[in-house]
């Protein structure tokens, strides 16, 4: 597994760990120095990692070769401002430019190698809160399940952007779906037979669920995600099996909200479980046994076990693996 960081303490940047499934144990492995890495990726082989840097204006994105004797950059190029998440949608790597209002893409060579940026699709949007939507807010890249759409997530304009890539690569806006008025969309799960989207939103705090038919979304569902809205909506996944679906909120009365996916891809909301401070992020381990939350401002990972008959999780408080200031976890399937 792979942790992404901030920098501004005592962090080297990223993390490469193994993480036992038996004793439910972490060790790092390596790690590699950069500034604020707050999202990372696996490439499809394993033999790299996408990291970007979330550096003001300076953003950037970066290639990791990993072998048995460490991590080493191989490549950096400029991402624009604030880049704050990173997908990968075959040989191309799409990130988020917050501050820009941007989707940036990226080609990267037969080696794994980043090697030069292919595309920026900017978007100007705006809604209602007078701070947060000013401007657009490129939050969150997903990759629909058959991989025939790219969906972008706009807090600040309060959209959904959907994009096809062509036969060259090139990105092609195909729909905008609009959300409640200062919602302050963040981060997307995609059902496994792609039929569902569940959105995150940060500033309301809540989950919506979308049906798709083809590149159509159709809103069918919103359920509160936070047990004390506080504008802090954080992260969202879905449960291996499908059946269950996990959000993070932060900022007051910090936890996960475990929600159960029914037949029609409604949610019932089942547990909220506390958590450590600033759950800004957490990952399912891919056999679907635990989960890892990244409580930022803990300095910590939280390890939770997962009841996978009812979704609900048990904190493994002997367990926690010590990082500063740790937002991004990302397993290697």
């Amino acid at each position: 597994m792979a942790v992404g960081t901030y920098t501004a303490t005592s962090s080297r940047g990223v993390y490469l760990l193994e993480f036992d499934g038996d004793s439910a144990e972490a060790r790092i492995l390596h790690s590699v120095q950069l500034d604020n890495p707050s999202h990372v990726v696996f490439s499809h082989d394993g033999n790299h990692l996408y990291a970007i840097g979330e550096n003001g204006a300076n953003g950037t994105v970066h290639s990791i070769a990993l072998s048995e004797s460490g991590m080493q950059v191989d490549a950096t190029l400029p991402a624009g401002a604030d880049p704050c998440h990173i997908a990968l949608a075959g040989d191309l790597l799409v990130v988020a430019s917050y501050s820009d209002g941007a989707v940036n893409s990226f080609s990267v060579d037969d080696r794994g190698i980043l090697a030069s940026q292919k595309q920026s699709l900017r978007f100007n949007a705006r809604s209602v809160h007078p701070r947060r939507q000013m401007s657009s807010h490129i939050h969150n890249i997903a990759l629909s399940p058959d991989g025939r759409f790219i969906l972008a997530s706009d807090l600040g304009g309060d959209f959904v952007y959907s994009m096809v890539l062509d036969d060259d690569s090139v990105m092609q806006l195909d729909e905008s779906v609009k959300v409640k008025a200062g919602s302050g969309p963040r981060h997307m799960a995609w059902s496994r037979d792609g039929k569902y989207l569940y959105l995150l939103t940060e500033l309301s705090d809540e989950v919506m669920v979308f049906a798709r038919d083809g590149g159509r979304f159709t809103h069918i569902q919103t359920l509160g995600a936070a047990r004390t809205p506080a504008g802090g909506g954080g992260d969202i996944h879905i449960h291996p099996d499908g059946h269950f679906l996990y959000s993070s909120a932060r900022l007051q009365d910090d936890g996960i909200a475990v929600f159960g996916i029914l037949d029609d891809g409604t949610l019932k909301k089942d547990f909220f479980v506390p958590t450590g401070k600033h759950p800004r992020n957490f990952a399912i381990t891919p056999d679907g046994r635990f989960l890892l939350c990244a409580c930022r401002d803990k300095n910590a990972i939280e390890v939770y076990e997962i009841d996978c008959q009812c979704g609900n999780l048990t904190y493994l408080d002997n367990k926690d693996i010590e990082l500063p200031m740790p937002v991004c976890i990302a397993f290697d399937a």
